[in-house]
């Protein structure tokens, strides 16, 4: 697994474009979802790491400062969201969580 485990901060793959930065938040999110989802939260950091211009390829959103404030969110599975920031001063990706889609958007999920 690319993330799996992984507490750098390195590029994600020798062939990346841009730093990945991952906050606690995303990596408790990250680390709670089952060994599939993470392979596709994988393959979507790759994506967006690989891309010149990796804010495309998410919608903008503004959410609560709380939940990280405007991001991107990249739309992972039917059931998965990544929201992340851009910073090209620097040339990273920081991701800021990995969750559902009423949760990305601040609202409760009822059981």
């Amino acid at each position: 697994m690319l993330l799996s485990g992984s507490t750098s901060n390195a590029p994600v793959a020798p062939s990346s474009k841009w730093k990945v930065e991952l906050t606690e938040t995303f990596r408790e999110n990250y680390l709670s979802k089952n060994t599939e989802d993470q392979r596709r939260v994988d393959d979507a950091v790759a994506t967006l790491a690989a891309s010149d211009w990796p804010n495309r390829l998410g919608e903008i959103k503004d959410l609560p400062a709380s939940l990280g404030g405007r991001v991107c969110v990249y739309d992972i599975s039917r059931s998965s969201r990544l929201s992340y920031n851009v910073f090209f001063t620097t040339k990273t990706i920081q991701c800021v969580r990995v969750c559902n889609h009423q949760t990305v958007q601040g609202r409760k999920v009822r059981d």
